[in-house]
């Protein structure tokens, strides 16, 4: 139902094949029928995207917004553990099995939200298996030995070994951007362009990476984590991000030292946006008279498999480097995992 991303190698495209008419099905309808509609609609990220959704219709009044924080907060930490697995069992450094038991109880994570101390311990717990260390003052440590060692010795095999993306000129990022102009996440866009701009978005005629990497780097005191390599850093950066994320929410304040949504409102038009481990969620709705009569949603998958997007110019040094189409499309593959789309990848003839 959420669609697919499809990468086609020769002529090499990259395309977003999500149902954004789906989001049409939101129109005429009360703004509540609509926030139960998305919660229902969009399971990944679904904390976040019912979150995006009371936000864009909802009264800030009516709404639990340190609850919700805090949900949202540990839905991404969630979703970066789960990739973080994928990932060992992408690269076969992991078996079924094993994947099993570092998954062992994330799924309850969410359960323990009405106690903070034990729940703080418990992620904790789970990161360090996998072999990070979340309470380090400098963000995220690598334990030695660990599943997180073998996964960056891994990824820094095949990025030296196979392919060299050091000197590509990627897209910037979409949180610094956004942080330098001071707008709380404001992007302008007429509403008369929104079905067209969550397909392909761009911010001021530019195509923009939106990430965990982005978000770090807007960050500046952990700006200097980059080895220059781009897979190893976005790996890196999802345990930093998870790190941020995960002493956010131990700091015992309900306006958590990391904002993860924002609200820009408009007369009756609303642009919303929470946080997901991908990166940054938008909504846009506009409501008259009690119904909503429009109504958008552009996820980080938008952005980062953008036609010109961080995906399409990996893909395309890629395309130099490797000339084997098999090799190519396994690389490829980890590519996208990396980049981590909130949908499955097909590669097309």
């Amino acid at each position: 139902m959420q669609g697919e991303v499809y990468i086609q190698r020769e002529p090499l495209s990259v395309e977003s094949k999500r149902p954004f008419r789906l989001q049409s099905m939101c129109v005429n309808r009360e703004p509540q029928q609509v926030v139960q509609f998305v919660g229902l609609a969009y399971q990944l990220c679904g904390r976040a995207q019912t979150f995006a959704s009371q936000l864009a219709l909802s009264p800030l009044g009516s709404l639990s917004l340190a609850n919700m924080q805090k949900s949202v907060t540990v839905e991404a930490m969630k979703e970066h553990y789960l990739t973080l697995v994928q990932l060992l069992r992408y690269l076969g450094l992991c078996d079924a099995a094993e994947a099993g038991r570092l998954l062992q109880g994330v799924g309850q994570w969410q359960n323990k939200l009405d106690d903070d101390n034990r729940l703080i311990d418990v992620i904790a717990d789970a990161y360090k298996q996998y072999g990070i260390e979340l309470c380090s003052l400098s963000g995220a440590i690598v334990l030695p030995g660990s599943w997180a060692e073998q996964l960056m010795m891994r990824l820094l095999e095949v990025e030296e070994s196979f392919f060299h993306f050091s000197s590509l000129d990627l897209p910037s990022g979409l949180h610094r951007s956004l942080c330098e102009e001071g707008r709380n996440g404001l992007i302008d866009i007429e509403r008369c362009q929104w079905s067209g701009w969550v397909k392909s978005p761009v911010r001021k005629g530019d195509v923009y990476e939106n990430s965990a990497l982005s978000r770090i780097e807007a960050q500046i005191e952990l700006m200097d984590f980059r080895i220059g390599l781009p897979l190893v850093d976005r790996v890196r950066a999802k345990w930093f991000d998870a790190a941020v994320f995960w002493q956010s929410l131990g700091c015992g304040k309900n306006d958590y030292e990391r904002p993860v949504f924002g609200v820009n409102r408009s007369g009756d038009t609303c642009q919303s946006w929470v946080e997901t481990a991908r990166g940054r969620l938008y909504h846009l709705a506009h409501v008259e008279s009690g119904k909503v009569t429009d109504y958008a949603i552009c996820a980080p998958t938008e952005w980062n498999f953008h036609p010109d997007g961080v995906a399409k110019q990996l893909l395309n040094e890629l395309s130099k480097q490797v000339s084997d189409s098999k090799r190519w499309e396994e690389f490829a593959a980890l590519c996208a995992q990396v980049i981590d789309p909130c949908v499955p990848v097909r590669f097309v003839a």
